[in-house]
């Protein structure tokens, strides 16, 4: 990119912001047996936002801000809505008890930078899934597993293309291409609590992958001066775990000692 120099801006930035969001769903739910509950559920969302930055300059000649500055000014709306449509399956045993489904979501995202007339489209529509087991070996005994798909949609900070100078001589620009995020939850927990011996043990683990995470990427201006814009990027991944185990301190009656590992 073109070096800057760190300068000192004398600017005058005025900003109007708008949202509306909407959000409509149903669902039907039909004992199919005894055990058993099937449910059909539909979603629609619909979000818009505009942002309007104006930049006006200092007059030397009238001592006033009244120099529009085209360049760094901008106009920006975003639009996005999906249909989401899909069905669940619900067993409930005396033990366990599970429950799978799926749905199918079509999401419309729209970028508009009125300022230079460009427009960006996109399209995605996705599969998504859920899963989840609960075991209950007794009362005070229960293993549990959770799954579920979902997709996260970039904000209107990070698609507006404006490069920011506020904070120079680090500046930030947003990315109207970005793509939607597409997330893939995984959980297992483990609780056992001994009422006898007043012992607990609790373990959880979770996994997280990501497709097309939305990072920062950093370029170097030069003369000290650095530019963040965020892209999309693969190979996103979230790993953590928790044990946590707790014994009664001996000679001290109602106390509890717990010990707690986490890994990230």
């Amino acid at each position: 990119g073109a070096k800057m120099r760190d300068t000192q801006f004398n600017q005058k930035t005025g900003r109007d912001a708008n949202s509306d969001n909407l959000r409509l769903g149903f669902s039907y739910t039909e004992p199919i047996s005894r055990d058993k509950i099937w449910e059909l559920h539909y979603a629609y969302s619909k979000n818009s936002t505009g942002s309007e930055n104006t930049i006006m300059d200092f007059n030397l000649g009238t001592a006033m801000y009244d120099l529009f500055n085209g360049e760094l000014s901008n106009h920006f709306e975003n639009y996005n809505k999906y249909h989401q449509a899909g069905t669940n399956l619900r067993v409930v045993r005396k033990k366990y008890n599970f429950q799978v489904g799926g749905s199918l979501q079509h999401t419309y995202l729209e970028s508009n930078n009125l300022s230079k007339n460009t427009l960006v489209n996109q399209t995605f529509t996705n599969v998504l899934t859920n899963a989840s087991f609960n075991y209950n070996f007794r009362s005070s005994k229960n293993f549990s597993f959770n799954y579920r798909g979902r997709t996260n949609q970039p904000n209107l900070n990070q698609l507006q293309p404006q490069r920011n100078i506020s904070n120079a001589p680090n500046y930030y620009e947003g990315n109207p291409g970005l793509k939607q995020e597409f997330i893939n939850s995984f959980s297992m927990n483990y609780r056992h609590f001994n009422l006898m011996k007043m012992q607990n043990v609790f373990a959880t683990i979770s996994f997280t992958t990501i497709k097309d995470k939305i990072v920062n990427n950093v370029t170097f201006l030069g003369f000290g001066s650095q530019l963040t814009r965020p892209v999309n990027a693969d190979g996103a991944y979230f790993i953590n775990s928790n044990i946590k185990y707790g014994i009664p301190i001996p000679g001290i009656k109602g106390s509890n000692f717990n010990a707690t590992t986490t890994v990230n």
